[in-house]
């Protein structure tokens, strides 16, 4: 969703499906907070960051997804939903959601991602093995690095190029 583009990335904040999906469901809106208190963090930097979501961004449902605001993502590049079978994630935008529009309106590109044989390849684990900085940014979130994990990118050459004419993106390395 949004135009065309290609954005460098600097931080990839990462919300693990499984461990989401393991941890108790009264508890789910606090990774919504995380993810706020990562957002105001950057708020007045100049940084670009990509938000990565198991199943569907803004759900009122923690069941389904995270249930941020728009103001708690709202200094995220882009946003990527993530599909996980294992433990049922979905993504569905809702097109006519305040979210949809809101995103929309901010030019926050969005994106989502199946597991399914057109998604050519997503390599998970290529954030897993990168360091987590969340408590650098967040001393007091110790007991959610394994849900959240936020990877510095800068200067690794990270870059989301998207092309909308003929429906791909790509994250990857440049070298």
């Amino acid at each position: 969703m949004g135009g065309s583009r290609a954005e460098d990335i600097d931080y990839v904040v990462f919300v693990d499906s499984r461990a989401y999906y393991e941890f108790p469901y009264k508890r789910k809106p606090d990774i919504a907070h995380i993810i706020g208190d990562i957002n105001h963090h950057f708020r007045k930097s100049n940084q670009n960051l990509l938000l990565f979501v198991p199943g569907r961004i803004g759900t009122s449902s923690p069941e389904l997804g995270v249930p941020v605001s728009f103001a708690a993502i709202n200094h995220f590049c882009a946003i990527c939903e993530m599909s996980d079978s294992e433990v049922g994630y979905m993504p569905e935008l809702s097109y006519g959601s305040h979210m949809f529009q809101d995103l929309v309106e901010a030019e926050i590109f969005y994106t989502a991602l199946f597991d399914t044989p057109k998604t050519r390849i997503f390599n998970r684990t290529v954030f897993h093995d990168m360091p987590n900085i969340l408590t650098e940014i967040l001393p007091d979130c110790k007991e959610y690095e394994d849900i959240v994990k936020v990877c510095h990118t800068e200067g690794m050459h990270l870059k989301l190029y998207s092309d909308i004419q003929n429906s791909e993106t790509v994250l990857g390395f440049e070298s």
